[in-house]
Order: C-alpha cells, then structure tokens, then sequence
C-alpha cells in the first residue's frame, strides 16, 4: 500500500499551488496541511477537497487504498447543522399542524 501522505504531497508539490492556499480554502493550517503528507492514512474528504484545489484527480491513487476515514470540513459541519436545524423546525411546525388539525376533527 503507498503512503497516503506521500500520495497527497506528490500531487500538491507537482501543482505548484502554494499550502498557504490550499490551508486557507479547506479551512485547516499549514502546519496541519504539513502534518498531514506525514499520515499513512489520510482521510478521504482531504483528498477529494485538496484534489479540486488543485485540480487533480485522486482517484487511481485512492482505488489502491483501503479503508479510508473521513473528515469533514468546519464548513461542512456548519452547513450540516444549518440543514438539521431547518429541517426540525420545519418537522415542528408539521407537528403543530397535525395537532391543529386533530383537534379539529375531535370537536
């Protein structure tokens, strides 16, 4: 099996995009962007954001990998939470229609 980190560094470096760039648009810090060409195991959602990032597909060098994990972005996590909520306000608010209207039929 390759070296997750090494798989990532070698196209980063081969880019010529800078790591502050790439640190910035995924949300993480250089030192964590640089910590990470040191894993065996990268997580796959690095690979899929770095990748657009710098334009380059993972996807034969993550098809020899096995077992990747993954990690969400601190966007993706708020976006998430932005989607729960709306979606247990909305569940609520067709909750309280329900009781409405069961009410209605009781009477």
């Amino acid at each position: 099996m390759k070296h997750q980190g090494e798989i990532l560094e070698k196209a980063v470096r081969e880019s010529g995009v800078k790591i502050s760039v790439i640190a910035k648009k995924t949300g993480f810090s250089r030192s964590h962007v640089y910590n990470m060409f040191s894993l065996t195991k990268v997580p796959i959602d690095v690979f899929l954001m770095v990748g657009k990032i710098i334009h380059h597909d993972f996807s034969a060098a993550i098809k020899e990998v096995n077992k990747l994990t993954t990690v969400k972005t601190p966007d993706a996590i708020a976006e998430e939470q932005t989607w729960k909520e709306k979606y247990f306000q909305l569940l609520e608010e067709h909750n309280l229609l329900l009781k409405k209207e069961f009410k209605k039929l009781l009477k």
